[in-house]
């Protein structure tokens, strides 16, 4: 896996505003993938700050090396960053997704809302056993079925937003098989990914921030039972579930992008609102 390079944090819309979204990525991804949704935000009057998470300054020695708590503590900085807003959103795409999550348990008192797109609450564990302990990798895509159509969409998805370039003169077939030999995380950060949705899936009952979830009805590689899931434990938040109906994994990609930044800037603009009327 090689991360991308100069996919620093990025910052849009206006500075004089009540409200704010931190948009989070994918854990081996960057800012990029949400730099559409956050030019759609900040045009709706929103202040958005896209992150870079920890260990993702395009070293794998260094993601590898990074534990999960380190990932949540660059979103508890932007939210003090971004203290001065009375409104805050987090918006999260994957294990983003999680992370924004885990982060309004944590500051429920600071965080008005967040947006979960592609929630995985279960990831794969390894079929490899003890070997596992003696490798250095987790190849992810192992997993999948690339005989299912739903598949191969989110995986050539995937490269599309993380290496576009990358794609340049392939077939798909070619683009399949460069994936699945270059696909891989340290296994080390594979453990604290797993972490991560453990401990959600254990903290979700306590959720009271309002959550919009937005899931693909194809996503094959965090299944739909994930939103579900999500949906059903988060028992005390204020919540809704959206489908993207034509959609897999990478939503920010999808035929439906226009539908989700529509979606995300009405979930942020309709909870202030009610807000400001019930206060």
């Amino acid at each position: 896996m090689v991360l991308r390079r100069n996919a620093g944090s990025f910052q849009l819309g206006p500075e004089q505003t009540d409200r704010a979204c931190v948009l989070i990525h994918n854990i081996g991804g960057s800012p990029l993938e949400m730099y559409e949704l956050g030019e759609y935000l900040a045009e709706q009057n929103i202040r958005v700050h896209g992150i870079l998470l920890a260990g993702h300054d395009g070293d794998v020695d260094t993601l590898s090396i990074c534990e999960r708590e380190e990932w949540l503590e660059t979103i508890a900085q932007e939210i003090e960053v971004l203290k001065d807003h009375p409104y805050i959103f987090l918006a999260g795409f994957s294990l983003g997704a999680v992370m924004a999550l885990l982060t309004a348990l944590e500051y429920a008192d600071r965080i008005t809302g967040v947006i979960a797109m592609s929630t995985p609450l279960r990831l794969a564990s390894g079929k490899h056993g003890l070997s596992n302990y003696f490798s250095k990798w987790f190849t992810p895509l192992d997993y999948l079925e690339f005989d299912d159509p739903n598949v191969r969409r989110d995986v050539i998805d995937c490269v599309r937003i993380f290496d576009p370039k990358s794609m340049n003169g392939l077939s798909e077939e070619e683009i399949l098989g460069l994936a699945r030999q270059t696909a891989r995380f340290p296994l080390a950060t594979w453990r604290q990914m797993t972490a991560l949705a453990r401990d959600l899936r254990g903290g979700l009952r306590n959720l009271v921030t309002p959550l919009l979830i937005i899931h693909g009805r194809h996503d094959a590689i965090a299944h739909p039972e994930n939103a579900l899931e999500l949906y059903q434990k988060a028992i005390y938040a204020p919540k809704s579930l959206h489908w993207l109906e034509r959609s897999g994994h990478v939503l920010m990609e999808g035929p439906e992008s226009e539908q989700l930044h529509f979606l995300c800037a009405s979930f942020i603009n309709d909870t202030v609102l009610h807000d400001l009327m019930s206060g």
